[in-house]
């Protein structure tokens, strides 16, 4: 008789994220990770007993790898010339997209399964602007900076982009050059 494979939390919930992030939020199951990964449904629910305990963990485990790729840009930041907020909107408007992948369907995925998960974004974003916010000295044009650069972040996560990658980059450049000035 063969031994079934073991996975790790990690494994499960990056399964879990990558059939939102793949398929949609709403063909997220623990048959649909079970499946991805060749694992039992017992298995996964006895690591996650709930749906909710698994999407609470994906979602976690997401912001876990944004704030480490947050946290690289804003240590290459220049000293002086406001390193968080620089240094976030970096990570966010990063050409590759890593961001915009690791949240793809990550907020649909917390609201469909029951609003107060979503509270871990805003205690996420909470951690952020305050660090944001101590070191600039525009708050309210450092708080415009970054709500224009979410804007441009959601076209690529919900929508079709009614602007070019051209016109997108040009604007995220002029975001950032006015970031530091803040």
């Amino acid at each position: 008789m063969s031994r079934k494979r073991q996975f790790t939390r990690e494994q499960y919930t990056t399964a879990a994220r990558q059939i939102v992030q793949e398929e949609g939020a709403h063909h997220l199951s623990f048959q649909a990770v079970a499946v991805r990964l060749g694992a039992s449904r017992g298995a996964l629910t006895h690591n996650f007993p709930t749906k909710r305990h698994l999407v609470t963990a994906m979602i976690a485990d997401t912001l876990a790898l944004a704030e480490t790729i947050i946290e690289k840009e804003i240590a290459k930041a220049p000293n002086g010339n406001n390193p968080v907020l620089t240094g976030f909107l970096r990570a966010i408007a990063h050409p590759s997209g890593e961001l915009i992948r690791l949240w793809k369907g990550m907020f649909n995925a917390g609201a469909m399964e029951e609003p107060p998960i979503t509270d871990l974004y805003a205690d996420f974003y909470e951690r952020y602007w305050q660090r944001i916010a101590a070191e600039v000295k525009d708050p309210v044009r450092a708080l415009l900076i970054w709500a224009a650069l979410e804007g441009l972040e959601l076209y690529e996560v919900y929508y079709k982009t009614p602007f070019t990658k051209e016109q997108r980059t040009a604007a995220l450049q002029k975001l950032l050059e006015d970031a530091v000035h803040v």
